[in-house]
């Protein structure tokens, strides 16, 4: 699991549940934006946010190219 995200305007944790998709304490999906501002989808408003954790890549990733084994 990711590190929490906090929102800078409401003092409220969101917790990431994608890439650039999170869910806060009151169940409200937030989208992101940019690096430090997010848009609550349920209610339409921005906010100012902590910097979103960086995905390491996976497997199925770019930089990983295991068809050179075969």
């Amino acid at each position: 699991m990711s590190d929490p995200i906090f929102d800078l305007d409401s003092w409220d944790t969101m917790f990431p549940i994608d890439d650039d998709t999170a869910v806060d304490s009151d169940g409200h999906f937030i989208k992101r934006m940019d690096d430090g501002m997010a848009l609550d989808l349920d209610t339409g408003r921005m906010h100012f946010t902590t910097s979103w954790p960086k995905e390491e890549p996976d497997e199925f990733s770019e930089g990983y190219d295991d068809l050179d084994d075969f």
